[in-house]
């Protein structure tokens, strides 16, 4: 089971987008101490990208050549 966290936390959060190449679900944030309001904030400043609903793109993680077209 996911313990909880209050704060956001990046380096939680870093393992799933480690995990699924870039991508993670808004539990996953939940999980990490991101509120929903800064999944809101994050995806709005586009440090995140919306794939979905409940899916993001951490945006800084580098693309595979199967999600680059231009290859």
């Amino acid at each position: 089971m996911h313990r909880p966290v209050t704060n956001p936390d990046f380096e939680r959060l870093s393992k799933w987008i480690n995990r699924y190449d870039g991508f993670f679900t808004s539990k996953h944030a939940q999980w990490s101490g991101y509120s929903l309001q800064n999944q809101v904030y994050y995806v709005k400043s586009g440090q995140w990208e919306r794939y979905g609903s409940g899916i993001f793109r951490y945006k800084l993680f580098p693309h595979s050549a199967a999600e680059r077209p231009d290859l």
